[in-house]
């Protein structure tokens, strides 16, 4: 396995959508009269999005059945709506050119489904830039275990070791740091208010704009693997050249 990979999330990290579907689940909370915590929200930020089923809680909440179908189309529709637009985050671009410039490969690793991601990334004119996309149900396991990032390693060819990681929430972070990758972090407006300080980041910054990718693909280069990784999941797997986001 040779080579670098940049991999990166895709809401909140590429796109910035997380502040509009937080307020369109806030919208349907308030309408029933209940609120919907930050705290609440950061805990499945980055996260399969069908990790948590809001509609259920919220009927518990209410004692009322709701009309699921209703409140998606109207969610599914104000969200649309907020990101009809919406550029990519700062430095996301000039990060991809970056690694197109140096023959590195590109992939995103997202909680979402397929179809939400691919649509995006062809809006967004980004799409040819990346090869593998690995979304929710194409692993057994989500962030925050590290098996969608080992996928996408794998999948490229390139070992964990050598992939650089953006990501904007604590279950991605987390993920991609038991996976064994250079983390970097770049906090959007809703996971700003998260704790990181618990992760072993490599980089964490306010956005990706000025960042010195020469020097970051040279750092993944030339890393081990770190002291967490070591003797665990990614040296066993490796090793014995097995499928390496097996659980």
């Amino acid at each position: 396995m040779t080579g670098i990979a940049l991999i990166f999330d895709f809401d909140g990290t590429v796109l910035d959508t997380e502040k509009e579907v937080y307020a369109a689940w806030q919208r349907v909370y308030a309408d029933h009269g209940q609120p919907l915590p930050m705290e609440e929200w950061l805990q499945v930020v980055g996260r399969a999005s069908n990790h948590r089923d809001f509609h259920a809680e919220l009927e518990q909440l209410t004692g009322k059945q709701l009309d699921r179908e209703a409140l998606n189309a109207r969610r599914t529709r104000e969200i649309k709506e907020a990101l009809e637009g919406e550029p990519p985050r700062p430095g996301v671009k000039d990060a991809i050119d970056a690694a197109v410039a140096a023959g590195h490969q590109l992939a995103v690793v997202s909680g979402s489904g397929r179809e939400w991601v691919e649509g995006h990334l062809q809006r967004l004119g980004l799409r040819d830039a990346f090869g593998p996309l690995i979304c929710r149900g194409d692993t057994p396991f989500h962030k925050p275990h590290p098996q969608p990032f080992l996928a996408a390693a794998y999948t490229l060819g390139v070992s964990p070791k050598r992939c650089i990681v953006v990501e904007d929430s604590v279950n991605g972070a987390t993920a991609a740091v038991k996976a064994g990758m250079l983390t970097i972090v770049a906090p959007n407006v809703i996971t700003a208010a998260a704790d990181f300080s618990k992760l072993r980041l490599d980089v964490k910054v306010d956005d990706l704009a000025g960042l010195d990718w020469s020097d970051l693909f040279e750092r993944a280069r030339t890393r081990d693997y770190p002291r967490h990784a070591k003797g665990g999941l990614l040296s066993r797997l490796f090793g014995r050249k097995r499928n390496p986001y097996e659980a």
